[in-house]
C-alpha cells in the first residue's frame, strides 16, 4: 500500500465532513481490556451515549464486551479488526483504549472516517504522531481528545487559576509518581499466543516478532516498541498539571534523567526508577520523580510519599506551597509550616468533558492540541534516557551540581535505591546529561535521542500523510 493513501484499501470512504451535530453519540469502543473496560461501563451508563459497536483483536474479549452491552440493552457490532468498525459510517465517534502503539494510527484513520475520537493518555508513541493527529483532525474538522480527568476536576481547575496569586514566585514543581510494579518475569522461548488473538494486528505498526512476554496484555508498556514505560502510562497527567501551574506553554529548554530498570530480571525494558528535570524560559525546573520499587526490601507493596502524596504534583513558592494528589483528586495549599491555607475539592467527568464538546461544536478541556506539550514531554525525556550513558553517584552529581532541588531529588531516590538493596556506586545509572531543546521540540544539533522521536511503520499499517 503506498504510503500516502488517503485511506486504506478495504475501509469505507470517509463521509463527508458535516456540521449537523447528533443530539447523543453514537460510539465504538476499540480496546477492551482494563481501560477498555472502564471506558465501556462509562459509555454504557452515559445519558448521551449510544455504544454502537465494540472491537478487539482479541476476538474472546470483544465477544463479553458486546454480550455485556446487551444486556444493558442494546446490539452492538463485534469486530475484531478496527477497520471493519471505522467502516461504519452510522458511528459518530470512536474510544481508543489500545497500547500506546496503536493510539496515533487508530486516531487518524478515525478522523478521516469522519469520526471524532476519545483517546487514551499518553496518546502518541512519538512527537510526530502528536502533531500527526492534531493536523488530522484540523483538517477533518474532528474532536480529539486525550483522557486527562485532572482536566476536568473543578478541584485541580481552581487550584491552577489560584496558584500563582498564592504561591508567589514559583521556585519549583515535582511530579510525583510512586506505583508499585512487580517484575514481568522472564521467558527462555516465545509465549504462547492465545488463539482467540489475531497476534498480527496486535503487532500493527510494531515490528514483525515472536510474543516475548508472560503476558500480552498489560506488560506491552514496559516493551519500548509498543509503550512508554511508566512516563507514558502515568506520567502525562502529572506533567500536564505541573505545567499549567508553572505557565509552561512550549517544549522545554534542557532535559536532564537518570535512572534504571533495578532488580528486575525480566523481560521489561522501559525503567522502573527514574528521575528526570524539565527546564523552562521562566526558570522553575519541572522534576519527574517515578519509583516502582517498594519503600525497602520488607514493604511488600507499600510505597514511598513525597508531601503525603504518591501521586500528586507538589508546586513551591516563595509565599506557599501547593499540593494536587490526583489519585484523591483534591488538592491544598499550605503555608511555610505545611499547614492548610485553602483546600480544593470537586471531581469531573471526561467523558462529560467530550460528549458536550461534540454534540455542542466546541473544543474539550483536553483536547490533543491543548495537552500536547506535556505528550512530548514523556517522549524527550524517554528519548534522553535511552541514549544515555552509565553514570555512577560521583559522575551524576557532578552533572547536577548546583541545582539544589534536582540534587536533593536525587540524594532521595539514592536513599530509597539503597533501602532496596542498590548502591549507585557499584550499580551505574542510565544518565542522559543535560541535553539542549530547539523550539521545536527536538534536540539540539546532532542529538541522538532525535532519531527516536519519530518511528518506522510495518505495512500496511502506516499513518498516511494527508496530515502533512
Amino acid at each position: 500500500m503506498a504510503a500516502a493513501a488517503y485511506w486504506l484499501p478495504g475501509c469505507a470512504a470517509p463521509p463527508p465532513a458535516s456540521r449537523k451535530r447528533p443530539s447523543r453519540l453514537r460510539v465504538g469502543v476499540i480496546g477492551l481490556r482494563v481501560q477498555g473496560q472502564r471506558d465501556l461501563i462509562d459509555c454504557v451508563r452515559h445519558p448521551r451515549v449510544d455504544v454502537r459497536a465494540v472491537c478487539d483483536v482479541d476476538m474472546e474479549l470483544a465477544v463479553q464486551a458486546g454480550r455485556a452491552v446487551q444486556r444493558a440493552g442494546a446490539a452492538p457490532a463485534v469486530h475484531q479488526d478496527l477497520r471493519r468498525l471505522l467502516d461504519d459510517p452510522s458511528l459518530d465517534a470512536v474510544v481508543v483504549a489500545t497500547p500506546d502503539h496503536w493510539h496515533a494510527l487508530a486516531a487518524l484513520w478515525a478522523c478521516r472516517a469522519g469520526k471524532h475520537v476519545y483517546l487514551a493518555s499518553p496518546a502518541s508513541h512519538s512527537p510526530a504522531e502528536t502533531r500527526w493527529m492534531a493536523a488530522t483532525a484540523q483538517r477533518h474538522s474532528r474532536v480529539i481528545q486525550v483522557a486527562m480527568p485532572s482536566r476536568c476536576h473543578p478541584a485541580v481547575l481552581e487550584a491552577i487559576e489560584h496558584a500563582p496569586q498564592a504561591l508567589g514566585r514559583i521556585l519549583w514543581a515535582r511530579a510525583i509518581c510512586y506505583l508499585f510494579r512487580p517484575s514481568i518475569g522472564r521467558l527462555a522461548s516465545p509465549a504462547f499466543v492465545p488463539p482467540s488473538v489475531d497476534y498480527d494486528l496486535w503487532l500493527g505498526p510494531a515490528r514483525e516478532r515472536p510474543l516475548a512476554r508472560r503476558s500480552l496484555h498489560g506488560d506491552w508498556r514496559f516493551d519500548w516498541e509498543t509503550g512508554n514505560g511508566e512516563i507514558g502510562a502515568s506520567g502525562a497527567h502529572l506533567l500536564d498539571v505541573a505545567r499549567r501551574v508553572l505557565r509552561a506553554d512550549g517544549p522545554p529548554t534542557r532535559v536532564w534523567v537518570a535512572g534504571g530498570r533495578l532488580g528486575f530480571d525480566d523481560d521489561g525494558a522501559t525503567p522502573n526508577t527514574m528521575l528526570a528535570c524539565l527546564q523552562f524560559d521562566n526558570g522553575s525546573p519541572l522534576l519527574f520523580e517515578q519509583r516502582n520499587l517498594p519503600i525497602d526490601l520488607d514493604a511488600g507493596r507499600r510505597m514511598d510519599r513525597s508531601h503525603g502524596l504518591d501521586f500528586g504534583v507538589v508546586v513551591q513558592g516563595t509565599e506557599a506551597r501547593l499540593l494536587v494528589d490526583l489519585r484523591r483528586r483534591t488538592a491544598m495549599l499550605v503555608d511555610e509550616r505545611g499547614e492548610a491555607m485553602r483546600e480544593y475539592r470537586g471531581i469531573g467527568s471526561a467523558l462529560d468533558d467530550f460528549v458536550a464538546a461534540v454534540v455542542g461544536d466546541g473544543q474539550p478541556s483536553a483536547a490533543l492540541s491543548r495537552v500536547a506539550p506535556a505528550v512530548d514531554d514523556i517522549h524527550l525525556v524517554n528519548a534522553a534516557y535511552r541514549t544515555g550513558t552509565r553514570a555512577g553517584r560521583a559522575d551524576v552529581l557532578r552533572q547536577i551540581a548546583g541545582h539544589r532541588e534536582l540534587v536533593a531529588s536525587f540524594d532521595a531516590m539514592d536513599q530509597h535505591l539503597g533501602r532496596n538493596g542498590f548502591d549507585v556506586h557499584r550499580t551505574p545509572l542510565l544518565c542522559s546529561g543535560w541535553r539542549s531543546v530547539e523550539s521545536g521540540g527536538r534536540f539540539a544539533g546532532e542529538d541522538p535521542g532525535n532519531r527516536l522521536l519519530e518511528r518506522s511503520y510495518r505495512s500496511p499499517f502506516v499513518p498516511g500523510r494527508d496530515h502533512a
